[in-house]
């Protein structure tokens, strides 16, 4: 959640850097596609960290205990 709002601040400060005048509705496309590229990263980085736990414990409850 967090990472699409601050997507959406930097798609829409980055499109509003670089238009001069007339930009028409440019600034909320780039909200837009900065929210779904920020939380579609968000959302890989969850899978694989979720993956990775799982791995571990089944690693941890498939291996003998130490002696």
């Amino acid at each position: 959640m967090v990472s699409g709002i601050l997507g959406s601040i930097i798609g829409y400060g980055v499109i509003k850097v670089q238009c001069t005048n007339g930009c028409g509705r440019w600034p909320e496309v780039g909200a837009i596609l900065g929210a779904l590229f920020f939380a579609g990263g968000a959302a890989v980085v969850a899978v694989l960290v979720l993956r990775a736990s799982g791995e571990w414990r089944r690693i941890d409850l498939d291996s003998p205990p130490d002696l």
